[in-house]
């Protein structure tokens, strides 16, 4: 697995996220923090993707941010950052 998947697919019962919680675990993940790191994601994931030989369907996100960004550049990457900012503060 990469990123934070894990986190994503954390199949356990909510007794033990109550543990966690209780015990004073606590993850922040800050994913896009700036449009510089953005860019440097998006060209670094893609990059991976080609050197890996992998089928088209894994890191397909990646491949079309990368397309995106190639097309539209700093405007897609803010574009990304403010869709991105917008999701996390949604009531």
């Amino acid at each position: 697995m990469t990123g934070n998947h894990f986190v994503e697919q954390f199949n356990q019962p909510a007794s033990a996220i109550r543990v966690m919680i209780e015990s004073g675990f606590c993850i922040l993940h800050f994913p896009m923090r700036s449009k510089e790191q953005i860019q440097k994601k998006i060209v670094n994931g893609f990059n991976a993707l080609q050197a890996s030989n992998q089928p088209d369907y894994v890191g397909e996100h990646w491949r079309t941010y990368y397309s995106w960004y190639k097309q539209g550049g700093d405007n897609v990457l803010m574009g990304l950052l403010r869709d991105h900012i917008r999701s996390c503060i949604r009531p």
